[in-house]
Formats: C-alpha cells, structure tokens, sequence
C-alpha cells in the first residue's frame, strides 16, 4: 500500500482558515438559527483490486449547517488524497447549498468549485413539494458538473424526503447523461436512513446502487459518477458525550463492476471518523 507524499502548502488549512474567517464574519448568528452544527471528518479509503492497481484514498471533510426558521445552510470543503496507477493526485473542493421552504414549497440551490481530482464545477437545483401535511417531500433535482476539461456529468434526480418521528432520510433516483466517459454508469439510487434515540444518539443506514461517488457527493446527495456501478452499505454513528459536543463513525463497504462487462473489478472499503459541535 502506497504512502502519501506530504501535503502541499496552502491545501487545508487554507481553506479552513478562510472559513473561520468567513464564518466569523458572515454566519448566522447562533441566537437566530434554530440550529447550528459543525462536523469534522477524516475518511479513509482501502481498495482490494486487481494488482493492488486503486489506493489508498484519504479525504478530509468540514460542514456548517445552519438551521433558520425558513432556511436550511451548508457550507462544505474538502481536502483529499488519491493514490492509483496512474500516479498521486491531490484536489480541494468548497460549495454552498441553501435550502429555503415557503408553505408546501421548497427550492435548493447549491454550487461549487474545486482543484486538482475533485470537481472543476457544480451547480445544483432542486424542488421540493409536501402534498399533505405528512413531513414528505417528494423532490425533482437537477445538478450539472464539469470533472475536466473534457468531463462533465448532467443529473436527473426524483425521489423523496421524509420525516416521521425519530426516523428521517430520503430516496433518491438518478438519471445520469455523462460526456468524455468511456463507460457510463446506469440509472443509479440511494437510500439513506438515519434514527434519533435521543438528542445524544443518532444511528443511520446507508444503501446505494450504481455511481461509483467521487471526492464531493454534490448537494442533496447528487453523485459525480465515473463509470463503474456497484452496491454500496453501510453504517453510521453520531454520539454525542455532552449537549454540544460529540463523535461520529461510519464504516461504508462497496463492491464495483467495470460497465458495462459486469467483472467485479474491486471491493471499497470506507472508515471515517470525526468530531461534531451543535449549538
């Protein structure tokens, strides 16, 4: 397994230096936020491939959410590392997504942009409607992404939201239609499902098929897809040791085939660990 060379300057800690800054100067203030959360998690990514030809993988990820009365706020960066055959590459990525609710509506809009592997840009947009009074929202969502200068991915997502009592997801169906993409992956879907024991202790199951998911899963969870499909669980943990701080854990498996010859061409195996604040 490959070690990673050092760090470039000017990687991470320059983005979270502008977000302390900007978050200092800009984000809401807690007293006027229903809710207010930072997460910081460190993923590892291990590969079993043929000739040990993908990996290893390490992303660093930092989120804000901010929770307002109408409005739902997330500021997201990214630092990683990616090691395969072709070489060492390293990528950064920042977005914002706003998610704004009036009545039985709701609109997000998100965009982002990044260096290196990740993502040159994304946009997203996405409705929302509750038919009923039910915490359901049926969604339609749009996201176009540029990977390279001759890569680029347009997603058609339809699916839902839905809230009932302690247990909360969403359900998700994507149509892809990539560019510059020797093999394209299928309609993929996603199934997320999270449970509140208490304000402490969060538990969450993930299901995914199709869309092997690179460096940012855009806004609403819209995958960059780069060919290869497969199943992915897993299964996360988020507690928390006094009201405002706490952990979480997730350990996420993955199996893909190369499209569309349908040979298992890898296991994926995902560890991340990280620290959370609420206010």
């Amino acid at each position: 397994m490959r070690s990673f060379p050092k760090r470039p300057k000017g990687g991470l800690a320059g983005i979270l230096a502008l977000l302390v800054l900007a978050a200092a100067a800009a984000w809401p203030h807690p007293a006027l936020a229903d809710s207010f959360e930072a997460q910081l998690r460190d993923y590892t990514y291990t590969f079993a491939s043929p000739g040990g030809a993908v990996g290893p993988w390490h992303v660093v990820k930092l989120d804000f959410d901010a929770d307002l009365p109408q409005d739902h706020i997330l500021l997201r960066a990214l630092d990683g590392e990616r090691d395969d055959a072709t070489g060492h590459a390293h990528g950064e990525f920042l977005r914002l997504e706003d998610t704004h609710t009036f009545g039985r509506f709701g609109l997000t809009l998100g965009a982002g942009s990044g260096n290196g592997y990740q993502p040159r840009r994304s946009g997203t947009a996405e409705l929302l409607w509750r038919p009923t009074q039910a915490r359901v929202w049926l969604t339609a969502g749009y996201v176009g992404t540029t990977l390279t200068a001759t890569t680029s991915q347009r997603i058609v997502a339809l699916g839902a939201n839905f809230a009932v009592d302690r247990l909360s997801g969403y359900v998700r169906w994507y149509r892809p239609d990539a560019v510059g993409f020797a093999n394209v992956a299928p309609p993929s879907a996603s199934f997320v499902a999270g449970y509140a024991f208490d304000r402490r202790l969060r538990l969450g199951a993930i299901l995914n098929f199709g869309g092997e998911v690179g460096g940012d899963r855009t806004a609403s969870e819209l995958p960059t897809s780069s060919g290869r499909y497969g199943l992915d669980t897993g299964e996360t943990l988020e507690y928390f040791a006094t009201p405002t701080v706490g952990f979480s854990a997730l350990y996420e498996v993955a199996n893909y085939r190369q499209a569309p010859a349908g040979v298992w061409a890898r296991r994926q195996d995902v560890v991340s660990l990280g620290l959370v604040t609420r206010l």
